[in-house]
Protein backbone atom coordinates (compact mmCIF):
# COMPACT_ATOMS: atom_id res chain seq x y z
CA UNK A 1 0.00 0.00 0.00
CA UNK A 2 1.36 3.42 -0.89
CA UNK A 3 0.60 6.85 0.43
CA UNK A 4 -2.49 8.51 -0.93
CA UNK A 5 -2.27 11.92 -2.53
CA UNK A 6 -5.65 12.70 -0.94
CA UNK A 7 -4.68 15.25 1.70
CA UNK A 8 -7.94 14.72 3.62
CA UNK A 9 -7.16 11.06 4.26
CA UNK A 10 -5.60 10.33 7.64
CA UNK A 11 -2.23 8.63 7.36
CA UNK A 12 -0.63 6.35 9.94
CA UNK A 13 2.87 7.67 10.57
CA UNK A 14 5.62 6.13 12.67
CA UNK A 15 8.29 8.49 13.94
CA UNK A 16 11.35 7.90 16.09
CA UNK A 17 13.34 10.52 17.90
CA UNK A 18 16.44 10.63 20.02
CA UNK A 19 18.77 13.02 21.80
CA UNK A 20 22.10 12.84 23.62
CA UNK A 21 22.14 16.48 24.77
CA UNK A 22 19.52 18.00 27.07
CA UNK A 23 17.57 14.91 26.08
CA UNK A 24 14.64 15.08 28.51
CA UNK A 25 13.85 18.70 27.59
CA UNK A 26 14.34 18.18 23.85
CA UNK A 27 12.09 15.12 23.67
CA UNK A 28 9.43 16.95 25.70
CA UNK A 29 9.62 19.84 23.24
CA UNK A 30 9.36 17.45 20.27
CA UNK A 31 6.31 15.73 21.80
CA UNK A 32 4.58 19.07 22.19
CA UNK A 33 5.33 20.04 18.58
CA UNK A 34 4.27 16.64 17.20
CA UNK A 35 0.95 16.95 19.01
CA UNK A 36 0.23 19.97 16.80
CA UNK A 37 0.41 17.81 13.64
CA UNK A 38 -2.47 15.44 14.43
CA UNK A 39 -3.51 12.67 16.80
CA UNK A 40 -0.37 11.26 18.37
CA UNK A 41 0.63 8.69 21.00
CA UNK A 42 4.07 8.05 22.40
CA UNK A 43 5.82 4.92 23.56
CA UNK A 44 7.85 4.97 26.75
CA UNK A 45 11.19 6.78 26.55
CA UNK A 46 14.23 4.49 26.49
CA UNK A 47 17.88 5.22 27.22
CA UNK A 48 20.31 3.50 24.86
CA UNK A 49 24.02 3.47 24.19
CA UNK A 50 25.28 5.68 21.39
CA UNK A 51 25.27 3.83 18.06
CA UNK A 52 27.88 4.75 15.46
CA UNK A 53 29.33 7.59 17.53
CA UNK A 54 33.11 7.84 17.85
CA UNK A 55 33.55 11.25 19.48
CA UNK A 56 30.60 11.55 21.87
CA UNK A 57 29.60 8.37 23.69
CA UNK A 58 26.81 10.03 25.71
CA UNK A 59 23.71 7.81 25.95
CA UNK A 60 20.65 8.63 23.87
CA UNK A 61 17.13 9.07 25.11
CA UNK A 62 14.85 7.62 22.41
CA UNK A 63 11.12 7.46 21.81
CA UNK A 64 8.74 6.16 19.15
CA UNK A 65 5.57 8.00 18.19
CA UNK A 66 2.49 6.96 16.26
CA UNK A 67 0.87 9.91 14.51
CA UNK A 68 -2.36 10.11 12.53
CA UNK A 69 -2.32 13.13 10.25
CA UNK A 70 -3.60 14.27 6.88
CA UNK A 71 -0.22 15.83 6.05
CA UNK A 72 1.81 14.42 3.16
CA UNK A 73 5.19 12.74 3.71
CA UNK A 74 6.89 15.87 2.35
CA UNK A 75 5.00 18.07 4.81
CA UNK A 76 5.82 15.72 7.71
CA UNK A 77 9.53 15.68 6.76
CA UNK A 78 9.54 19.48 6.63
CA UNK A 79 7.90 19.69 10.07
CA UNK A 80 10.36 17.18 11.56
CA UNK A 81 13.36 19.16 10.26
CA UNK A 82 11.84 22.34 11.67
CA UNK A 83 11.46 20.69 15.09
CA UNK A 84 15.13 19.63 14.98
CA UNK A 85 16.19 23.18 14.14
CA UNK A 86 14.01 24.66 16.88
CA UNK A 87 15.85 22.39 19.35
CA UNK A 88 19.10 23.93 18.15
CA UNK A 89 20.42 21.15 15.92
CA UNK A 90 23.27 22.38 13.73
CA UNK A 91 25.65 20.78 11.25
CA UNK A 92 28.58 21.82 13.43
CA UNK A 93 27.22 20.03 16.49
CA UNK A 94 26.23 17.01 14.43
CA UNK A 95 29.86 16.74 13.28
CA UNK A 96 30.84 16.65 16.98
CA UNK A 97 28.11 14.05 17.60
CA UNK A 98 26.16 16.45 19.80
CA UNK A 99 22.59 15.51 18.91
CA UNK A 100 20.06 17.82 20.49
CA UNK A 101 17.31 16.10 18.52
CA UNK A 102 17.23 13.59 15.71
CA UNK A 103 13.69 12.93 14.56
CA UNK A 104 12.91 10.66 11.62
CA UNK A 105 9.93 9.45 9.65
CA UNK A 106 10.11 5.63 9.79
CA UNK A 107 6.91 4.69 7.98
CA UNK A 108 3.79 6.10 6.44
CA UNK A 109 0.81 3.79 6.17
CA UNK A 110 2.37 0.48 5.10
CA UNK A 111 5.42 2.02 3.42
CA UNK A 112 8.63 1.53 5.43
CA UNK A 113 10.99 4.45 4.81
CA UNK A 114 13.96 3.59 7.07
CA UNK A 115 14.25 -0.21 7.25
CA UNK A 116 17.49 -0.23 9.29
CA UNK A 117 15.88 1.77 12.09
CA UNK A 118 13.20 -0.93 12.47
CA UNK A 119 15.96 -3.32 13.57
CA UNK A 120 16.75 -1.25 16.67
CA UNK A 121 15.44 -2.67 19.93
CA UNK A 122 13.93 0.59 21.15
CA UNK A 123 11.92 0.88 17.91
CA UNK A 124 10.66 -2.70 18.20
CA UNK A 125 9.77 -2.23 21.87
CA UNK A 126 8.17 1.15 21.23
CA UNK A 127 5.98 -0.27 18.47
CA UNK A 128 5.03 -3.21 20.66
CA UNK A 129 4.02 -0.79 23.43
CA UNK A 130 1.93 1.31 21.04
CA UNK A 131 0.27 -1.81 19.61
CA UNK A 132 -0.73 -2.92 23.11
CA UNK A 133 -2.49 0.39 23.64
CA UNK A 134 -5.07 -0.58 20.97
CA UNK A 135 -5.43 3.11 20.36
CA UNK A 136 -7.32 2.92 17.08
CA UNK A 137 -8.13 -0.80 17.24
CA UNK A 138 -6.07 -1.56 14.14
CA UNK A 139 -3.99 -4.56 13.27
CA UNK A 140 -0.47 -4.75 14.63
CA UNK A 141 2.33 -3.18 12.62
Amino acid sequence: MTCSTDTNRMKRIVICMGSNTEAVQNLAFARKRLSMLGDVRFATEQWTEAIGCNINQSPFLNQVALLYSSLSSEEIEKELKAIEQLCGRTAEEKAQEIIRLDIDLLAMNDKVLRPKDWERDYVKEGCKYLNQMNWREEEDW
